[in-house]
């Protein structure tokens, strides 16, 4: 007895196929076979391998395209996670308070904030660079105390 193969529902078969429900069903009835277009359909043995036949290079497209789309979408995750390193904000690189002068005189005058009407090539502000990372100091033991002996 030949094998049994498992044969799809309509939906699944258009999936795997890479084509259209309506596609399949035109193609079934022109060979012949009585199908309704309705997603819970179930193919017959002898209608999977006439559509096998058919859409095989079909089935093959979608395969490699598939694995196309799986290289990209690694490689972008993969420059996802490096961005996201390389935007994380360090302790170090936190803004510095504002100084005690800087605070208390609200007498300043302001300055002068607007921008002249320029054409907008000329106003574009140019993209921040990025401060190189401190290296990390070592902080040297304090001295301990000389303790001296009673006599």
């Amino acid at each position: 007895m030949p094998p049994t193969i498992k044969t799809p529902r309509l939906p699944a078969a258009a999936k795997e196929f890479n084509v259209g429900m309506n596609t399949i069903v035109d193609l079934l009835t022109a060979k012949g076979f009585d199908i309704t277009n309705s997603p819970g359909f179930k193919l017959t043995e002898d209608m999977y391998t006439v559509l096998e036949q058919e859409y095989a290079q079909d089935r093959a497209t979608k395969k490699k395209s598939d694995e196309i789309v799986l290289v990209q979408r690694a490689a972008a995750e993969a420059k996802k996670a490096t961005s996201r390193k390389e935007e994380a904000p360090s302790k170090k690189e936190t803004a510095p308070a504002k100084t005690k002068a800087a605070v208390e005189t609200p007498d300043a005058p302001d300055e002068d904030t607007s921008v002249p009407d320029l054409p907008a090539a000329v106003t574009a502000p140019e993209a921040p660079k990025p401060a190189a990372p401190e290296a990390p100091r070592e902080e040297q033991p304090a001295p301990a105390p000389e303790v001296q002996a009673r006599a």
